[in-house]
């Protein structure tokens, strides 16, 4: 056996004291409220009737009085607490077993297995008997005051008297039916007096004759009750089909029409009920939920509503005549025509014209005609389609409120705030908005008219105040009188101008893209550069010169990018400085047609008939004009870069001064047309026809394709009209022209020339062996190939023989001959000498630029410097430096002496190239360098040589 409970849950009682009067949690209800188990904090007994009160007192006494017995026993002595068995959670077998009349009360036997047990006359108060398996048991005159149940299995074979069971739950007086779901179960004269019914489900249930007296029914479900029950509880009813009472559940109740005035409902959980047309004359709704409630038409007159939640709810046509809606909750609340006068509404709400007003209420098409709403807390309420007519919503606060399809005519909105107010197909008409904010506000689609504002009125962004107008993108101008007026470059998508009045109006780069015009007129308007297509309806006019073809105003300085005008006629049409980018003109007719400078590129004309149409200055550039008819069209300085005109027909064009780069003509006719100073660079003109009587005076031709196929660079003088160049141009290189070169690097220039065709490219190579030696050339080698320049700086290396050669390319692609070879020598530096005694190193100075920017100086006559290896040489020369006061020297190859030579100059110092004579047969050894006897200083900087 389980040992006896301790702390708060255990009692001070022997066997025989009914545990549910000691154990939190009786079913009693007096007792029961301290064990509700929807509530966090224990309830406050309430007041019981006095027939109750007298019933509940004489069971208590007769309670006491067997537990008086029981408790001293036949001996007078007080006796030991019984213990309960366990259940085994596997099998749910007892132990121990219980019998007859056992104190069981209280126990946890969930699950338990009493399958043909006597439990007669046992003490089951209070007791859990969840999913037991009750087959064969006897529970004749058991008590089962307070006892849980529900899925129980198998049929007793006896139960306490006024005991059922019942949708698998026992039910009867007392019963601990919390939760419980008995839908569709069969109560019919069933005793559920003081039963604890809280949060059951009864829907569908048959109540006949059964008793609830005393029973608790807080948070209750029901609906389509079906009988009629010998008593309910106090405050109580049972109305179509629903049991209807304090913190009753009544989610979604259909009770409209019903008669519940008077009716306690405190506290009642009723959202989406229906009460259309139900008497509510008095009905206490404290506390109660009755969100998305339907109450329309219903009578609320004196309700009590103190605190309850009306979210969503529909009050529309009610009566709320002395209703006290205190503290209650009126969010997206729907309540227009109602009657009466409330005795109170919540903080900022107020009745204005029928209607409950306040911050987020529903007051769709509501009238307020000349209603008074100024200085109201109106934020995001809902005045869709209302009438606002001549109502007066100064310094109201309107932010995110919703004024769409509402009317507004003659309305004063003076300082009101309308941050983020939407306007959708509001009528706005003779309203002042001088100094209103409406910068974040929705506009599409309002109908605006006679207007007034101020500088300060803001609007969203696209929106212009124009005339007695506010406009944009969107908006509805219907029959508006826009004569006169500039709408200049704004946006105007979608707008809605059917039978408005735009004479004269200056819309010049104005955007109608899809907007309405049916019977719009035009007249006189200023087109000029104005976007359209999409658009919906025939306007009354339009401007002279201008068409409407499918959807889209076309006229001069008309803009349709992308237009779909295939096969179109437009036959003398004014397009001049229109822009139809990328439109396409496929067959279109154009014959006679104004194209001056506009601008069709990447457009596609294939076949568009273009005969005797003026197209001077017309953008064509990547235009696709294949097949197309130009006859005598003009084309003077027109645009036709990467244009293909293949195959069309350009007879008698004037195509002055145009640029045709990279134009395709191939197989085009070009008879009797002028191409007089136009730019056909890189253009195709393979299989032109009549090139030979076309005027092509003064054209660019540059890498042309001729009509024989041919480059133009081919034939004489560039040009596709003359002979084939045959003859070849000829090359020279004329730099370096000396010997001797006084530095590593230097220049090399040449040049080439043709009296038929220019040279368009050059081709240089260079071949080099050691200075001292006389092999042959190294291989030559390209240094600079495909060149068009004409110089260059050649890096080269000390004491070393470069040659070099060029050979020119001209227009037509014939090449020179290999011109004569030049060659010349690099230094050898000082450095690289051997001295004798007598000689000091020198640096600088950097003006006079010194090889390596070194030199190697003596006055000491003998002094010899001689190269580092034996040479074959058939000239020598020096870079030295000269002075007024140097010496001279003596240069030597071998014992061969070649020259001698002074340094004295009439300057104050300078370095200088000196060649000697060649000699007259080449000479083999070492070159010495000699300081002269005759005094001075002798300053070297290199030698050089060459073999040959």
């Amino acid at each position: 056996m389980q040992p006896a409970q301790s702390g708060i849950y255990s009692r001070l009682m022997v066997p025989g004291l009914p545990r549910f009067l000691a154990v939190r949690g009786s079913p009693w209800p007096r007792l029961a409220a301290y064990r509700d188990p929807m509530r966090s904090v224990p309830a406050q007994p309430a007041r019981m009737p006095r027939r109750q009160r007298r019933n509940t007192a004489a069971l208590t006494a007769c309670a006491l009085v067997a537990s008086a017995v029981a408790l001293l026993g036949p001996t007078g002595v007080a006796q030991a607490a019984a213990s309960c068995p366990t259940v085994d959670a596997g099998t749910g077998a007892l132990s121990p077993v219980p019998s007859a009349s056992e104190d069981l009360s209280g126990c946890d036997l969930t699950g338990a297995d009493l399958t043909g047990l006597d439990l007669s006359s046992a003490d089951l108060t209070g007791a859990t008997l969840t999913g037991a398996t009750l087959a064969g048991a006897d529970l004749t005159s058991a008590t089962l005051a307070g006892v849980i149940s529900g899925s129980l299995t198998g049929t007793p074979t006896a139960l306490p008297t006024d005991w059922v069971l019942v949708n698998n739950y026992l039910a009867g007086p007392a019963a601990n039916l919390t939760a419980a779901t008995l839908s569709g179960a069969d109560l019919t004269n069933v005793n559920l007096s003081a039963a604890n019914l809280t949060g059951a489900t009864l829907t569908g249930a048959t109540l006949t004759n059964t008793d609830l007296s005393s029973a608790t029914l807080r948070r209750v479900v029901s609906g389509s009750l079906t009988g009629t029950p010998t008593a309910l509880p106090t405050n109580w009813s049972l109305v179509q089909g629903y049991l209807v009472g304090p913190e009753a559940d009544l989610s979604g109740a259909q009770l409209a029409g019903a008669a519940l005035s008077g009716q306690d409902l405190a506290g009642a959980t009723a959202p989406g009920i229906v009460l259309t047309g139900a008497g509510l004359v008095g009905t206490d709704f404290t506390g109660a939920t009755l969100t998305d409630a339907l109450v329309g038409g219903a009578d609320l007159s004196a309700a009590n509503l103190t605190s309850a939640d009306l979210t969503g709810a529909l009050l529309t046509g009610s009566t709320v005549a002395g209703a006290d809606f205190t503290s209650a909750t009126l969010t997206r609340l729907k309540a227009c025509t109602v009657g009466g006068v409330p005795v109170a509404l919540p903080t900022p709400w107020s009745l204005v014209a029928s209607c409950l007003v306040g911050p987020t209420a529903d007051l769709t098409g509501g009238s307020f005609t000349g209603a008074d709403l100024s200085e109201l807390d109106l934020h995001d309420t809902k005045f869709k389609g209302a009438d606002l007519d001549n109502a007066i919503l100064d310094r109201a606060n309107l932010t995110g409120a919703d004024l769409s399809d509402a009317t507004l005519r003659n309305t004063s909105l003076t300082a009101s705030t309308l941050t983020n107010v939407d306007l959708s197909s509001a009528v706005l008409t003779g309203n002042d908005l001088a100094g209103l904010d409406l910068s974040t506000a929705t506009l599409d689609r309002i109908r605006p008219s006679a207007l007034t504002y101020s500088s300060s009125t803001a609007l969203p962004t696209g929106w212009r105040k124009v005339g007695a107008f506010i406009i944009g993108p969107r908006v509805d101008l219907t029959d508006a009188d826009l004569a006169g007026l500039s709408l200049h470059g704004m946006n105007l998508t979608d707008v809605i101008l059917a039978g408005a009045t735009l004479q004269e109006a200056d819309l010049a780069d104005t955007v109608l893209t899809d907007s309405t015009i049916t019977d719009a007129d035009f007249r006189r308007a200023d087109l000029t550069g104005v976007t359209s297509g999409g658009l919906v309806g025939t306007p009354l006019h339009i401007p002279v010169g201008w068409r409407l073809i499918d959807g889209t105003l076309l006229g001069q300085g008309a803009k349709a990018p992308g237009i779909d005008l295939t096969g179109s006629n437009l036959a003398g049409i004014n397009l001049t400085n229109a822009v139809l980018t990328g439109a396409d003109l496929t067959d279109a007719n154009l014959a006679g047609a104004y194209l001056i400078a506009t601008n069709f590129n990447a457009a596609t004309l294939n076949g568009a008939d273009l005969t005797g149409a003026n197209m001077d200055g017309v953008d064509l550039t990547n235009a696709k004009v294949r097949f197309a008819v130009l006859l005598q069209a003009k084309l003077t300085g027109a645009t036709l870069k990467n244009t293909d005109l293949h195959n069309s027909n350009l007879t008698y064009v004037n195509a002055k001064g145009s640029d045709a780069t990279a134009a395709d003509l191939t197989n085009v006719d070009l008879t009797y047309s002028s191409f007089y100073g136009a730019d056909l660079t890189t253009a195709n003109l393979l299989s032109a026809r009549g090139i030979t009587t076309a005027n092509v005076d003064s054209v660019t031709w540059r890498q042309t394709i001729c009509p024989d196929g041919t480059i133009s660079e081919a034939h004489l003088g560039g040009s596709c009209i003359n002979a084939l160049d045959t003859t070849a141009p000829r090359a020279a290189i004329t730099a370096p022209s000396g010997s001797f070169q006084s530095a590593a690097s230097f220049a090399v220039r040449w040049r080439g020339t043709d009296a038929e065709s220019p040279v368009v490219s050059y081709q240089v190579q260079s071949a080099q062996r050691p200075a001292r030696s006389t092999q042959p050339l190294s291989p030559w080698t390209d240094w600079r190939a495909f060149t068009t320049a004409t110089s260059g700086t050649f890096a080269g290396v000390p004491d070393t023989a470069y040659c070099f050669r060029v050979r020119a390319t001209n227009a037509a692609g014939l090449e020179s001959s290999w011109s004569s070879v030049a060659c010349t020598t690099t230094p050898l530096d000082d450095r690289a000498l051997t001295r004798s005694s007598g000689w000091r190193f020198l640096t600088g100075p950097a003006s006079l630029k010194f090889f390596n920017n070194t030199t190697t100086a003596s006055a000491r006559s003998g002094a010899a410097l001689t190269s580092p290896t034996s040479r074959t040489v058939k000239q020598v020369a020096l870079v030295a430096y000269k002075c007024r006061t140097c010496g001279s020297v003596t240069i030597f190859v071998g014992s061969t002496k070649v020259a001698s030579t002074s340094l004295r100059a009439n300057t104050s110092g300078s370095r200088s190239l000196i060649t000697l004579p060649a000699l007259r047969t080449a000479k083999s050894g070492k070159i010495r360098l000699i300081v002269g006897s005759g005094g001075g200083q002798v300053r070297i900087d290199a030698v050089l040589s060459r073999s040959s």
